[in-house]
C-alpha cells in the first residue's frame, strides 16, 4: 500500500470518532500537529519526562512572563472557564480527568484532578500556579487524546487543541525548562 493509501484508509477509520468527520481539514491538522507538538514539548521543556511533578517543576522554574503573556494567559482564562464555571463545567471537568484505574488513592487521573481542582480555588494564583494550572490541562489533553479516553465529542475540542498548541510552541519557542 502507498502512503497516500494508507492515509485515506486511516481517515476513512478515524471518521468512526463521533464529531471526527464534521472537521474541517486545518481542524484536523490542528488536532495532529498537537500530538506531535507534545512530543517536542516533552523532549526540551520536561526532559523527555512529561508527567505532573516534572510539569510543577517547570511552572515553577519559569519566568514565563518575561517572555510574554499572551498565549498562557488566554489559555488560563479559556480553561479556568471550561472545567470550572460555565453551565456543562462539572461534566468536562470530569471527563477531562477520567481516571482507567479502579484504585483512586493510586490513580493518576485522580490526583491530578484534585491538583487542578486545588489550582482552581486560588483567589490570586501565583505566575507559576497559573503555568502549572494551564500544563497540567494540556497534559490531560495529550493523555486522553492518545490513550483512548476521549469521551467528549472530538468536535466540541477545536478550542481546547488550539490554546493548548499555542502554550506549547511558547515554552518550545521561548526554551521554558525544567532545569536552568
Amino acid at each position: 500500500m502507498e502512503i497516500r493509501g494508507l492515509i485515506d484508509e486511516t481517515e476513512r477509520l478515524l471518521c468512526e470518532i463521533e464529531g471526527y468527520g464534521t472537521l474541517s481539514p486545518d481542524e484536523k491538522e490542528l488536532i495532529r500537529f498537537f500530538a506531535v507538538a507534545w512530543s517536542l514539548f516533552e523532549e526540551r521543556c520536561l526532559e523527555r519526562n512529561g508527567g505532573m511533578a516534572t510539569i510543577s517543576c517547570l511552572a515553577e522554574r519559569s519566568d514565563w512572563r518575561a517572555h510574554g503573556e499572551e498565549p498562557v494567559c488566554r489559555a488560563f482564562g479559556y480553561f479556568y472557564h471550561r472545567y470550572f464555571i460555565d453551565d456543562e463545567h462539572e461534566t468536562r471537568f470530569h471527563s477531562l480527568c477520567f481516571g482507567r484505574n479502579n484504585d483512586p488513592e493510586n490513580d493518576p487521573a485522580q490526583k491530578l484532578r484534585k491538583r487542578l481542582a486545588s489550582l482552581s480555588k486560588e483567589e490570586s494564583p501565583t505566575d507559576p500556579q497559573i503555568l502549572e494550572f494551564v500544563l497540567l490541562v494540556i497534559y490531560r489533553l495529550r493523555n486522553n487524546l492518545l490513550h483512548g479516553n476521549k469521551n467528549d465529542n472530538i468536535s466540541g475540542q477545536t478550542d481546547n487543541f488550539f490554546h493548548a498548541l499555542s502554550v506549547i510552541n511558547f515554552c518550545v519557542e521561548h526554551n521554558l525548562r525544567t532545569s536552568p
